[in-house]
């Protein structure tokens, strides 16, 4: 069989057992054209012929070593490409050690989770397409062995690829990184430089930077260790970037609606913040009735996204938990915005607000709680949050989204409605409230505004919808609603009502004994004459 076939029949495996969604399919298609134009493997081809043969998309040459990069909105699965993208090339040889690198600790334990072999979202889906890989950590690089490249002597059949997990910021950074430990013949560093065939595949590589004129440290370390190929996986690629190979944007994603909510923005002007709108928020770091305004209306909005989900006769996953986030301006305004909400008195408990910020990011219970947010047993039902969730943190379960103040603009709001874009179950499931994302942008631009800014965005012409995707809506909570009230003996108009107040407590009767007993009589003989057909009664409440 020929390298040529050999890499068609790789990616035909690698598409049908780890039954990739179209755009991860077109990407990974795009990649493997690319390998083609090699006329050896990629492991075997010295740097100046892969740049020679592996060009960009202007047709100009990589800078240093080649790199692509494929960019899939959020939530249609970055992750499972890079699986596929491993799967391929460990399968035809063209590769067998890979450097996995991203920014954030949340990334690096969902690449951790997903290359177990017993975990429900296994990266390679099944265990027979690819045998169990050998996983590096960052804790790890101070033994010796991890960089051994002979199999383990106790080990039977072919080994799995090797796959370092570490952090961008350790590869520039770290000591442990590039020095050689007691006891050890080279350093991390140096063994994955001498690795002949390794390959980096770099995640929210809009981070990385560098090779267009711009220095980058990140950037930099990658090419100090000499992969054969660099894969970068985004969801917000620079519009300079030449490296881009393929690009499934998320108007697209909304617009096709395959593998995301659909975004409601649910617009409402305040007179009093188009005066602030140049300047500080009123109140300082205080919340104000702005902010109380969004979250209680925000709050409605995920009860009620909790009962669309418990009507739903096809749970999008077992047990779902809606939550809230909110993104506040700052940490002083974060912890006012989460004291006013305890003291509503609508929560059971403390523990379902979480405030994360600067100074939590990186606290080891905090971080647990994020991770695991998405299970029943979790407690969280609210997030408040200053920009420490924009990237990286992956749930299914987020539902309603609050930005606050200035940020309640459309531009916010696109990187605001990543963090609740994926579905619980993979796919929608009919409901309209269970597969939807709301984002509440009360503040200083009205819906007209809001609904130009969407069109730019998405590049479609204006229409009650921009993109079937995302709908532009007005807020809409009317004062005043409509019973209909019917009778069998008589059809009455609906009658409108403000409010209606049920009181749960006894009326008081100041009446003697004989009045009470003649009430009595009459109530009696009413249910008499009304239950042998001689008449009937019926009774009017009126409300106003």
């Amino acid at each position: 069989m020929t390298r040529e076939d050999k890499l068609r029949h790789a990616f035909n495996l690698v598409v049908s057992t780890m039954e990739l969604r179209p755009p991860q399919i077109e990407a990974l298609k795009a990649l493997r054209d690319e390998l083609l134009r090699l006329q050896r493997p990629l492991r075997e081809c010295p740097p100046h012929v892969l740049r020679q043969f592996m060009i960009r998309k202007d047709g100009s040459p990589h800078p240093a070593h080649p790199s692509y990069t494929l960019s899939l909105a959020t939530g249609v699965g970055k992750t499972r490409l890079a699986g596929a993208i491993i799967a391929m090339l460990w399968l035809t040889n063209e590769a067998r050690t890979f450097l996995i690198l991203a920014p954030r600790r949340a990334v690096l334990q969902r690449f951790e989770n997903a290359l177990n072999p017993r975990f429900r979202e296994y990266i390679f889906v099944n265990s027979g397409l690819v045998p169990e890989p050998h996983i590096i950590r960052a804790d790890e690089i101070d033994n010796p062995s991890a960089f051994e490249h002979a199999p383990n002597l106790f080990q039977t059949g072919t080994p799995g690829p090797r796959i370092f997990l570490l952090s961008q910021q350790l590869i520039t950074t770290s000591d442990r990184f590039k020095e050689r430990r007691p006891h050890a013949s080279k350093s991390a560093a140096e063994a994955l430089r001498e690795a002949q065939d390794l390959v980096a595949i770099v995640d929210e590589a809009h981070h990385v930077g560098g090779y267009e004129g711009k220095p980058s440290k990140w950037a930099d370390a990658i090419k100090d260790l000499a992969p054969k190929l660099q894969v970068g996986l985004t969801a917000t690629h620079r519009p300079d970037d030449q490296s881009v190979l393929y690009e499934y944007p998320l108007p697209r994603a909304l617009d096709e609606g395959h593998y995301t909510k659909a975004v409601k923005l649910l617009v409402r002007q305040y007179k009093e913040a188009i005066a602030e709108a140049d300047g500080p928020a009123k109140g300082g770091d205080q919340i104000d009735d702005l902010d109380r305004a969004a979250l209680l209306y925000g709050l409605d909005r995920l009860k009620a996204k909790a009962q669309a989900i418990e009507a739903c006769s096809v749970h999008p996953y077992p047990n779902v938990k809606p939550i809230l986030v909110a993104f506040a301006t700052s940490t002083a305004h974060a912890q006012s915005v989460y004291d006013w909400l305890l003291s509503l008195g609508r929560f059971e408990s403390p523990d379902e607000i979480l405030k994360t910020d600067s100074a939590t990011a990186k606290d080891e219970e905090t971080t647990e709680l994020l991770l695991g947010i998405e299970g029943y047993g979790n407690p969280v039902k609210v997030v408040v949050n200053v920009a420490e969730l924009i990237e990286g943190w992956d749930v299914s379960n987020v539902y309603v989204v609050v930005p606050l103040r200035a940020m309640a603009t459309f531009a916010s709001a696109v990187q605001a409605m990543g963090r609740g874009l994926r579905l619980p179950a993979g796919r929608r499931v009919g409901s309209k409230e269970v597969d939807s994302l709301d984002v509440v942008l009360f503040g200083r631009d009205d819906a007209a505004v809001i609904l130009k800014n969407a069109i730019e965005w998405s590049g479609k012409a204006a229409g009650p919808e921009v993109i079937s995707g995302l709908s532009v809506l007005p807020y809409d909570k009317p004062a005043t609603q409509t019973l209909g009230l019917t009778s069998s003996a008589k059809v009455r108009p609906p009658v409108p009502y403000r409010e209606l107040q049920v009181v749960d407590e006894e009326l008081p009767l100041d009446v003697d004994a004989a009045a009470l007993s003649g009430l009595t009589r009459a109530v009696i003989d009413g249910l008499v004459q009304h239950a042998t057909g001689q008449g009937y009664t019926f009774f009017s409440v009126l409300m106003s």
